[in-house]
């Protein structure tokens, strides 16, 4: 049997909606908003809900993106008035 000090170091999989939305500081209510309306990946185990990490930073990054995006094209759309 290891030591505490021989544990491997096991990465996290999956958030709880509480976890997930103050890693991004947002409200439990919004994450869970963006579970329902905006496509948010989230599977269910046992009667809990849970976030994949992973597709939880895609999700995020994404958003980001798009919004990068569309700060870029309202820029020049005001630059061309």
């Amino acid at each position: 049997m290891k030591s505490n000090d021989q544990i491997e170091h096991v990465p996290r999989l999956a958030f709880t909606p509480l976890e997930a939305a103050r890693s991004v500081k947002v409200s439990e209510r919004t994450l869970r908003l963006w579970m329902r309306e905006y496509g948010l990946p989230y599977f269910q185990c046992r009667g809990t809900v849970r976030i994949p990490v992973a597709e939880f930073k895609e999700w995020i990054c994404e958003r980001m993106i798009d919004e990068k995006r569309g700060e870029a094209i309202a820029n020049q759309i005001l630059t061309e008035l």
